[in-house]
């Protein structure tokens, strides 16, 4: 089995074929509302070593030699913080856990390049008008999570995209990965991300059109004035793990109801089958090839071993447990 190769590229020319792959598969796989004008991108990329505050990454994700995801972020040097704009892959390289290698991956490049950092910070936009993330959404918290962020409690408020951007206005998430454990945060520090991201990443990001940076300097001004004052009278803020996927992140419906007698059955009933099949098989051996009672019995549980190991690999769960312990496996194996 060939070995699969991961890497990373960072982007210093716009020009440069990989980046041009790269977001092309950014703008195939973000919603309008979500994304970014890619010439805001390109400018910024060739003018990193003009932005006063905040120096921008723009990371490319490659297996075996070809470019399959998309990464953004800055790194703000003095405040010792990192926020991620996007983290993207191509929508038919979404299998086999490339999520979490993409994310492993980024760590060690954070960790090359010798970016240092407190805390690392990410929005996700609801791309709802309500408090509730979409489906979409909800799937990007969750890969967050897995990879040791936690959701900041709070009302947050993903900034609009540019002037014109309104779809892009829009309730948010924002996540929150610290080096030390904790279940909570002062609002002074939540205070100083929230500035961070707006002041120093948003309104120096639209800078560059001097004829409406007046006005959304406006719009965030606002915007975050509103955030302070719901948080006025409180200490701190939880950050609320899983739990908060079980309160407010609705978790996705199964494919049965979760009455405990219906999923018995979804275990009683494939077990019935194959013993069903199991009585045809020996009834079938006993005709045709009269063998012993003892042959026909080990030839019986054999058979059910065998039946029982192919239905088990159809169960999601066990699909799951087999991927993990392939990827442990695949470490000894030197992959």
């Amino acid at each position: 089995m060939p070995r699969t190769m991961y890497d990373t590229i960072s982007f210093k020319s716009a020009s440069s074929v990989q980046f041009i792959k790269a977001i092309d598969i950014y703008e195939r796989n973000i919603e309008p509302s979500l994304r970014t004008d890619s010439n805001e991108i390109a400018y910024w990329i060739e003018r990193n070593k003009e932005r006063e505050s905040g120096v921008l990454y723009s990371v490319g994700f490659i297996c075996n030699n070809v470019i399959i995801g998309y990464a953004q972020f800055i790194h703000f040097v003095k405040e010792r913080i990192i926020f991620f704009d996007y983290l993207v892959l191509d929508e038919h390289e979404r299998g086999q856990n490339r999520y979490a290698e993409f994310i492993e991956q980024l760590r060690y490049f954070i960790d090359e390049k010798g970016l240092y950092h407190d805390y690392i910070l990410a929005e996700v936009g609801n791309m709802t008008s309500s408090e509730d993330p979409s489906e979409e959404a909800k799937d990007l918290i969750r890969l967050f999570k897995w990879s040791n962020f936690q959701v900041a409690c709070f009302k947050y408020y993903q900034p609009p995209l540019g002037i014109d951007n309104h779809e892009s206005d829009m309730p948010a998430t924002l996540l929150i990965s610290t080096k030390e454990k904790t279940d909570s945060i002062k609002v002074k520090t939540l205070l100083k991300f929230i500035k961070v991201i707006y002041f120093d990443h948003y309104i120096k990001w639209y800078s560059i059109y001097p004829d409406t940076i007046g006005k959304y300097k406006q719009i965030i001004t606002k915007k975050y004035e509103k955030i302070e004052k719901s948080l006025e009278g409180q200490d701190s803020i939880q950050l609320n793990g899983y739990r908060l996927a079980e309160r407010k992140l609705s978790p996705v419906k199964p494919p049965y109801p979760t009455n405990s007698k219906y999923k018995s059955l979804v275990y009683v009933i494939p077990i019935f089958l194959m013993l069903f099949l199991l009585a045809v098989i020996a009834l079938f051996l006993d005709k045709v090839f009269n063998i012993s009672s003892e042959a026909l019995i080990r030839t019986m549980v054999a058979l059910f071993f065998v039946l029982f190991c192919v239905f088990s690999l159809f169960r999601k769960k066990t699909i799951q447990w087999v991927e993990v312990a392939m990827k442990y496996l695949s470490h000894f194996g030197g992959k």
